[in-house]
């Protein structure tokens, strides 16, 4: 696999960014599955710093996105 752009944030601020052929400032990057990686370890520093637990289900962190409609598995989401 061949890079084709590489954009660097540092505290919400673009501090770097490079661009190959075939791509152009106005062509989306599709990431597919890379955002797991970024989401596990926002997980992991936020259960680290208290702020959750992985045990916490989705209706115990956001009680309002529960509605009448949503179903049991959903609301036992981890």
């Amino acid at each position: 696999a061949h890079p084709h752009r590489l954009v660097v944030r540092q505290h919400g601020q673009v501090v770097g960014r490079r661009r190959w052929a075939p791509w152009s400032p106005d062509v989306p990057s599709l990431v597919y599955s890379c955002s797991k990686t970024f989401t596990s370890a926002a997980v992991g520093i936020a259960v680290n710093r208290g702020a959750f637990g992985y045990d916490d289900t989705l209706a115990d962190l956001w009680p309002q996105a529960c509605t009448a409609n949503t179903g049991p598995v959903a609301k036992s989401m981890t």
